[in-house]
Formats: structure tokens, C-alpha cells, sequence
């Protein structure tokens, strides 16, 4: 790839045009080769694919490579060196922009006896995705877990592998479920955004820790190396397990005979799985929703089952045991509050109606309390 000498050494006598399909990054240096016979060289000229020369290599006492102008030693580089019986060539772009996405180079090959070919490389320019990301995992129809990965910095698209870690036991390769992807123009000039969004049922990851990895890399038809998908990775955890069933705060143990009563049951396991809660009493069902609201006619020990179950047919259950309010002594934190309001409430009565009764009969001389003045 970008960097090395890929074009193919030639040691034909006579020089055969020849057309190369190639592809590099961007932002990378990238290098062409041309070789010949030293019996028949005079010098080997690279150009660009407008034909304009960049840089000539000559023989002379002994190879040389010049550029055509003040501005080409900016941007390329060349030099010529011998080897044996030939003479080879090498051509190189310090930095492959992005624009234009496919460029066209030329070594020509000027023999002694004033004939000429050349070769042609055809350099394509790719851009690896950067920074993907992933949203939040999603359960779709109750039980296919979703990821949805996007980069806005690729050329030309990108492809999406999906793999799996379940237990931190060793990275399987998805390939149950379907990737759906999306291409189009980015927000930033000159790359393309690829949208790719996984869909795999909860059954096929089953119970446990998963981490949930992409790997992103531009889609070009040719070989791929580690170095690209290492550098389009993105890694999101979940976790498919039992539901934990927990009552709030709501949930008095101690009521009055046909109190109106709200107890809410929740699952806090935050596992992935959507849970469905169920309250009931024995074997009839009561309710179908986290809150339980009930006016009940109590008998000591009255029990009520709350039961989460998630898509999976995991469940957790916990129970609601009510107890009758016999007196204020109840050490329930309800009971103790109305007992306290009630008592402030009787005392302050009292203290008013000992002052208005006050008030009336001072006036007879009957009051039991005096008021002097000097």
C-alpha cells in the first residue's frame, strides 16, 4: 500500500505499455517504481496525467533524477539507482491529497535508439473512516437488540463488521441478523458519511455480559489490512439477563381497613430487555403495570406478588405482605406522621377554645386567670 514500491519490475528489450490500478490513502506518501535494461535507457521522465513532466532521470556519469520545475520538489521526489543489469526509477508523491480522487501517472521510457513507451498508473485515493460511532443500543419488537454506527469522514463507503465478546471470553464474528447501510455526501467537504445499523436477536447473544464491537473500513475491492480496521473501531457494552424486581418507596406495609393504596414496582436490573410487571394475589392476576393501586378490605397477612418478566422469559418476583393499622404505636413512618399531625392539631384547639372561653368570662370577673394593671 502507501509507501512501498508495488509496480512491477520489466525486463523486457522492448518496452510494453502497461496500465496499473492502484490505491493509496489520503494525507500518505505514496511511491511508483519503473525499471529498464541498461543497455537501452537514455532517461525515464515522470509525469502527471496531464502530460506535464514533474521530475527527469537521466544518464550521465552516473544517474540523476532533477525536477521540471521549482515547485515540483515541494510535493514529489525521485531518484534513480542501479541494479545489476537495469535501471530503476522511483517516483514519490510526499502527500496524496484527496481531491481529485483519482489521479493518472506516467513513467515514460526514452531509449538510444529515440523510441519511447511508458506506463501508467491509475491511483486511486481512499479515506479510512474516522471516529465511528455508535448510538446507544436499542431493543426493537421486544427482542432484537439494534446498533446503529455512522462516520462522517470516509471515501469512498464504508463496510461494517460486527463482532461479539460474551463473558470476556473471545470476539466471534456476527454473522446471524442483517446490516443495513446508508451512504451519502458528508457535511465535510469532499468525504462521504456511511450510516450502518445491526439488527440480532436477543435468543442468538443469549444470557450475559456482551461487548458489542464495529469495525469500520473503506469499502475499495481490495485487500484490507489490520492497520485499516484498527483505526475504524468503536466497542459498546450490554447485558442480557434476569430482571430484579424492587419495591418503591410508596409501598406502606401498614394500612387502615379499605385504604386507598398505591405500591410501584420496578425492575432495577437495567439489563437491555424490555420486562413486562404483573401484581397478583394467589393465582389471579390484579394488575398489569408497575403501580398497584387497590382499595382492600385487609386480612392480617394479605400477600401480593409483583413478577417481571423480559422477552427472554427471564423472570424475578417479590412479594407485598400488608398488615392491619391497629393503633398510633405502629412504627410504619405513614402511621407516625398522621400521629404527630393529630396531636399538634388536638393541642392547638385546646389552647383556642381555653382563650375565647377566657375572653367571655373575664369580663363576668369569672375567668380563672387574672390580669392586673397598675
Amino acid at each position: 500500500m502507501a509507501g512501498k514500491i508495488i509496480a512491477k519490475t520489466l525486463f523486457l528489450l522492448y518496452f510494453i505499455d502497461q496500465t496499473m490500478n492502484l490505491w493509496t490513502s489520503v494525507d500518505k506518501p505514496y511511491s511508483f517504481n519503473c525499471d529498464y535494461a541498461k543497455n537501452v535507457l537514455d532517461s525515464i521522465t515522470w509525469q502527471s496525467q496531464d502530460l506535464i513532466s514533474k521530475y527527469k532521470c537521466s544518464i550521465y556519469t552516473m544517474p540523476q533524477c532533477d525536477p521540471a520545475d521549482d515547485n515540483a520538489s515541494l510535493y514529489y521526489e525521485a531518484k534513480m539507482t542501479s541494479n545489476g543489469s537495469v535501471y530503476t526509477s522511483v517516483f514519490k508523491i510526499k502527500s496524496v491529497p484527496l481531491l481529485p480522487y483519482n489521479t493518472t501517472w506516467f513513467c515514460r521510457v526514452d531509449l538510444l535508439d529515440q523510441t519511447s513507451s511508458k506506463i501508467q498508473y491509475g491511483l486511486n485515493v481512499f479515506a479510512p473512516p474516522k471516529t465511528p460511532t455508535c448510538d446507544t443500543v436499542t431493543v426493537v419488537d421486544d427482542i432484537n437488540i439494534q446498533i446503529h454506527c455512522f462516520t462522517e469522514i470516509v471515501f469512498p463507503t464504508a463496510i461494517c463488521d460486527f463482532y461479539v465478546n460474551t463473558n470476556a471470553t473471545r470476539e466471534v464474528y456476527l454473522t446471524n441478523g442483517s446490516i443495513f447501510y446508508d451512504h451519502h455526501q458528508s457535511i465535510i467537504n469532499g468525504y462521504n458519511r456511511t450510516d450502518c445499523t445491526y439488527a440480532v436477536s436477543a435468543g442468538i447473544l443469549k444470557f450475559g455480559s456482551h461487548l458489542l464491537s464495529v469495525v469500520m473500513y473503506p469499502n475499495i475491492g481490495a485487500d484490507i489490512t489490520d492497520e485499516m480496521k484498527r483505526s475504524g473501531q468503536y466497542t459498546q457494552s450490554i447485558t442480557i439477563g434476569y430482571p430484579q424486581a424492587h419495591l418503591e418507596a410508596d409501598c406502606f406495609v401498614h394500612l387502615q381497613v379499605n385504604a386507598n393504596r398505591t405500591c410501584t414496582c420496578t425492575d432495577i436490573s437495567k439489563h437491555i430487555l424490555q420486562s413486562r410487571i404483573t401484581w397478583s394475589a394467589g393465582s389471579k392476576t390484579l394488575e398489569t403495570n408497575a403501580t398497584f393501586i387497590r382499595n382492600i378490605t385487609l386480612l392480617e397477612g394479605q400477600s401480593f406478588t409483583c413478577t417481571i418478566t423480559n422477552t427472554l422469559n427471564l423472570t424475578d418476583e417479590i412479594n407485598y405482605i400488608l398488615k392491619r393499622k391497629y393503633d398510633l404505636l405502629e412504627t410504619d413512618t405513614e402511621v407516625n406522621f398522621i400521629a404527630l399531625g393529630a396531636g399538634v392539631a388536638a393541642a392547638l384547639l385546646l389552647v383556642g377554645t381555653v382563650i375565647i372561653v377566657c375572653f367571655v368570662f373575664q369580663k363576668k370577673g369569672s375567668c380563672l386567670f387574672k390580669t392586673y394593671s397598675r
